[in-house]
C-alpha cells in the first residue's frame, strides 16, 4: 500500500497527468494497484517524450473477464470496475486481467454453504469472531463480527496517508503450502452493519489462482487468516487505529473435483487449443495452449467461458470473480482462466462446459 501511495504522490506532485486520458482514476479513491502502475508508466513516457503501442497495430482485444481486487468500504460501493479493452504497454503481453463484481447477495449464498464456527480470538480489546465459514482450494468467503470498544463504530472514507479496516492479512502456512501464489483477497463492511453499535459485521473473501490445486484433494490440520492492525472511526467520528493480530485458524479440507487434460488439445481456433480444465464447487480452470509469437503484437481474443448445469441453470458473464493470465514456458504461451461461479454448485450435475465455439461434455 505504501509503494501505492508513493505511486500516486508522485503523479501529483510532478502535475504530469494534465491530458491523459485517465486523469478521472485519480480523482476517484482509492486507485487499486493495477490502475496506479498503469498511469504512473503513461506519466513517465509523456515525461520522457515517449509515447504508447497506438491501438490501431492491435489487431484484436477483446476481453470479458472479471476478479476481485477491491478495498474495504460498503459493497454497493466497493467492487473496482475495469475498463475493457486493456492498454498493452508497448513489447508486453497481457499478464493478467482481472474484475470484480462480488456483492453482498453472493458472499451470503457462499456462508450460507458453509459451516457454522464458535472460532473467536481476542487482542488489545478487540475481539474478531469466525460466524460462518466456506472453504473449498481456491476460495475462502468468512462472516465474521469484529467486537470493538466503541459505541457506534464505524468506517471512513480513505485518502492518500490513512486506509479504513485491516491493516494487513496474511494467509497461514497451509496456505502457502497449497499454492506457489499468495492468496489474495479483501474484508467488507456489510451493508446490513448497525451503525449505533460496537461491532463491525464484516465479509472475508480470499482467493488464489492457482491452477494446480483446483480439484486436488487435499486436507491440512490448520489453516486461516491473521489480521493485523484495525483502522476505524470511534462514536464521536475520530480515527483510531487498533494495534493488534488477530488469527482465525480453520481446518483446510479441500474436496476432490474434476480435472481432466486432453492428449489431443481441442482446437478452438488457429490460435487456441484447450489444453485441460479443472472444476471444483465453485471455480472453473481452463489451461489454453496459445499459438502466438511473443515478439508479435496479436493478442487473442479471450472468451467468457459458459458453463450448463443439467436443470438448465446457465453461468457466463456474471461471475462473482473471474481471471485471465498468460504464461510463457517451454512448452510455449499459455492462457490460464479462472471463474467463480454466483454461489456453489453440485459438481456431478454440470453438463457441458464452453469456450468460444468448443463445447466440453461434462459427467457423460
Amino acid at each position: 500500500m505504501k509503494r501505492l501511495d508513493d505511486m500516486e504522490i508522485r503523479i501529483q506532485e510532478e502535475e504530469l497527468y494534465s491530458g491523459l486520458q485517465e486523469r478521472e482514476l485519480l480523482e476517484a479513491e482509492p486507485l487499486s494497484r493495477r490502475e496506479a502502475e498503469r498511469i504512473f508508466k503513461q506519466v513517465c513516457a509523456k515525461k520522457e517524450g515517449k509515447t504508447g503501442r497506438s491501438r490501431k497495430k492491435t489487431k484484436r482485444v477483446v476481453v470479458i473477464l472479471a476478479a476481485a481486487v477491491v478495498t474495504v468500504f460498503v459493497l454497493t460501493a466497493a467492487a473496482i470496475q475495469v475498463l475493457w479493452p486493456v492498454l498493452f504497454e508497448e513489447n508486453d503481453h497481457y499478464s493478467a486481467i482481472v474484475q470484480g463484481d462480488w456483492d453482498e447477495e453472493k458472499f451470503e449464498a457462499y456462508a450460507a454453504a458453509g459451516e457454522m464456527s464458535g472460532v473467536q480470538v481476542s487482542d488489545n480489546g478487540v475481539t474478531v469472531r469466525l460466524n460462518r465459514l466456506y472453504y473449498c482450494g481456491n476460495l475462502t468467503v468468512a462472516d465474521i463480527d469484529v467486537i470493538t470498544p466503541y459505541q457506534g463504530v464505524t468506517l471512513g472514507e480513505a485518502d492518500s496517508r490513512w486506509m479504513p479496516g485491516f491493516e494487513r492479512q496474511d494467509e497461514e502456512i497451509a496456505y502457502r503450502v497449497l499454492t506457489a501464489n499468495m492468496a489474495s483477497g479483501d474484508t467488507f463492511l456489510k451493508e446490513s452493519d448497525d451503525p449505533t453499535d460496537n461491532t463491525l459485521s464484516m465479509w472475508v473473501f480470499l482467493a488464489t489462482n492457482d491452477y494446480d490445486i483446483l480439484g486436488k484433494e487435499i486436507s491440512f490440520e490448520r489453516g486461516g487468516v491473521i489480521f493485523s492492525n484495525l483502522n476505524c472511526l470511534d462514536g464521536n467520528g475520530e480515527r483510531v487505529r487498533i494495534e493488534g493480530r488477530w488469527a482465525l485458524p480453520w481446518k483446510l479440507d479441500n474436496k476432490a473435483g474434476i480435472r481432466r487434460s486432453f492428449s489431443s488439445p481441442m482446437i478452438v481456433n488457429d490460435l487456441q487449443r484447450i489444453e485441460s480444465y479443472r472444476l471444483t464447487e465453485c471455480t472453473l480452470g481452463l489451461r489454453i495452449l496459445l499459438n502466438v509469437d511473443p515478439e508479435d503484437d496479436y493478442i487473442p481474443q479471450v472468451y467468457s467461458p459458459v458453463i450448463k448445469l443439467k436443470d438448465g441453470t446457465v453461468f457466463d458473464q456474471d461471475f462473482p470473480a473471474s481471471t485471465a493470465s498468460t504464461s510463457f514456458d517451454i512448452d510455449g504461451m499459455k492462457l490460464k482462466i479462472f471463474v467463480t461461479f454466483p454461489h456453489p454448485i453440485d459438481i456431478s450435475q454440470v453438463e457441458s462446459i464452453q469456450y468460444g465455439s468448443v463445447v466440453i461434455p461434462v459427467n457423460e
